[in-house]
């Protein structure tokens, strides 16, 4: 939720009339893992951690970092889990740490990076 928030402001500040509604979230989780209460939650990980293993054996074996990124283009936005190649400017933010946002642009040669500390870091 924290980064699709962020891609809606940055989608705002550019202009777009957009609301959290028209935001795409492409999800990772299992829905059984969104439903009950925290316990419930840590058991349905168990359950599913072959489901989280190929996604991280997936990436790792092209030598790629999961990330979950936000993008924006075509006045679309979008969030969700990306396997992401090095040196991808997104990869190099710290997993855990700070949640971090490439934004590609036409006039640049190279995407904006914005660092922004996440809700879950105060």
């Amino acid at each position: 939720m924290d980064v699709a928030r962020k891609i809606l402001i940055l989608a705002r500040e550019a202009g777009h009339a957009l609301e959290m509604s028209d935001i795409h979230n492409e999800a990772f989780l299992p829905t059984s893992c969104l439903e009950g209460d925290v316990p419930a939650f840590y058991e349905q990980l168990a359950v599913h951690e072959p489901h989280f293993r190929a996604l991280y054996e997936a990436a790792a074996v092209n030598g790629e970092k999961l990330r979950f990124v936000a993008s924006f283009g075509a006045g679309q936005a979008r969030v969700g889990l990306q396997a992401l190649p090095p040196p991808t400017t997104s990869t190099r933010c710290k997993a855990r740490t700070t949640p971090c946002y490439s934004i590609p642009t036409a006039t640049w040669s190279s995407p904006w990076l914005l660092k922004a500390p996440g809700r879950a870091l105060r």
